[in-house]
This record gives structure tokens, sequence and C-alpha cells, in this order.
């Protein structure tokens, strides 16, 4: 049978973190000449996703799109494969904090990725273990 295991962010974190997402694909700041952190073009909630999910490849992790009634997205491993089921109703910005959750508690060391994904990915993990997660 296979082992499941659901990404629960702690309340504390849905408002600290979820502000640093990009909402509805249209760029964080207010003004056109905005920058991310670090002095980094931000980078529009479609492109992140599109990043997380390449970084979910890379880590072997099957992503899988599908309408989950009843039930809400999250990570499970089946034998020895990871499968992570994201709601498609879920808008831009709720997809990828389930990305976020998922992928922060995988070993990220060895794996190139943008500065910008990084960066998110690392306040994540730092996040989640500031509430005891």
């Amino acid at each position: 049978m296979g082992e499941l295991f659901w990404p629960v962010a702690p309340a504390a974190l849905a408002g600290q973190l979820f502000d640093m997402i990009p909402k509805s694909g249209k760029p964080e700041g207010d003004g056109e000449k905005s920058t991310g952190s670090a002095g980094r073009p931000p980078m529009r909630g479609t492109r992140l996703l599109m990043e997380l999910e390449s970084v979910a490849a890379r880590l072997a992790i099957q992503v899988v799109h599908e309408k989950l009634p009843g039930t809400r997205s999250g990570l499970c491993r089946l034998r020895d494969q990871h499968l992570l089921f994201v709601d498609k109703r879920l808008r831009t910005e709720e997809q990828i904090e389930v990305f976020l959750t998922t992928l922060s508690r995988f070993p990220l060391e060895n794996l190139q990725l943008l500065p910008r994904v990084r960066e998110l990915l690392e306040q994540y993990r730092e996040a989640e273990k500031s509430v005891g997660g």
C-alpha cells in the first residue's frame, strides 16, 4: 500500500508567505519597473508555477492535475513513486503554495534553481521550521 502525507501549511505561514506569491499572474510590486528581492525582476505567477513544476519533475515527483472533490491537494507516495495531486480548480497562487509546501520538504541543495525560486523555497522551509512544522 501507499503512504500518504499531505502538506499542511501552518496557519502562521498562510499570511506570512502567501503575500510573497504573485497574484493572478501579475508582477509583484506596484510599479512596472519594480524588482524582486536582491534587485531581481519579479516573477509572474504562471511562470513561477511552471518553474516549480519543473523542480518537481527533477525531483522525480509526478504532478497530477485533477478536480479533487471532497479532498485537497497534496503529496502521496505509492511504492517508490511520489505523486503530487493538485486540484486544478485552485487559483494560480494557491497552486504555487501547494508546490512550495511540498518542495520545501525535499533536499534541493544539488539542484540548479532560478534564484527567486530557491529563495522562495528556502523562505518557506525556514518559516515552517519557525512555527514548528
